[in-house]
């Protein structure tokens, strides 16, 4: 008589273990109506993005899931992480493994508008370097603490006296000196540099003191 051998093989997966998915993110080229599951069908938008709409807004994403974002792409938003890990299974954003470069996260606006040439010094203010500044109409707030960027590169705002180093503008010892009575908690006196014929010379300037 032949016998028969049933060979039962058992896989058990440990608590810790858990099968990751990858969801592809491509700002540029990537739409949210699709699955997400592949380079060629990239969500726009990582789910937690407030401008995500159907299949990215919608996603439900489990422990040790990775969102792989396109390299040398700037995501442009704020991503919130809404999502879970789970023990050895973090939820990760990878910014590089998908494409030679590495891929930003940039929280900043594109500015639509167009910069224009100075024609005149009347164009700007009254500056004798008029041949080399650009202007252009903005309606949002605008203050030392934003930030405006060209090609990737920072643009620093004008700041008298010029620092050393643009970045570095509280260096206190390359500011200008003011006597002591010139100077209380609410006012400023000097006589030497605020001293234009203009009186609106300084409108829209901060003072650092």
């Amino acid at each position: 008589m032949k016998k028969v051998f049933l060979l039962t093989v058992s896989f058990f997966l440990s608590h810790g273990a858990v099968l990751s998915q990858t969801y592809y993110i491509d700002y540029a080229n990537g739409s949210d109506s699709s699955d997400g599951l592949s380079a060629s069908t990239a969500w726009m938008h990582c789910p937690g993005d407030a401008n995500a709409i159907l299949n990215a807004k919608n996603a439900s994403i489990g422990a040790g899931g990775i969102f792989l974002f396109k390299g040398g792409v700037h995501y442009r938003g704020t991503i919130v992480m809404k999502f879970s890990g789970g023990t050895g299974a973090p939820v990760t954003y990878k910014g590089d493994g998908w494409g030679v470069e590495k891929a930003v996260i940039d929280g900043a606006d594109i500015l639509p508008a167009q910069w224009q040439a100075c024609q005149s010094a009347e164009d700007a203010g009254g500056n004798p370097n008029w041949h080399s500044i650009f202007f252009t109409a903005y309606t949002g707030a605008i203050s030392p603490f934003n930030q405006l960027f060209e090609n990737g590169e920072r643009a620093f705002i004008a700041q008298t006296p010029n620092m050393s180093d643009p970045f570095w503008d509280d260096r206190k010892d390359e500011y200008f000196t003011v006597l002591n009575g010139n100077i209380t908690r609410t006012s400023l006196r000097d006589d030497i540099f605020l001293i234009q014929a203009s009186s609106d010379y300084w409108n829209g300037a901060y003072i650092q003191m």
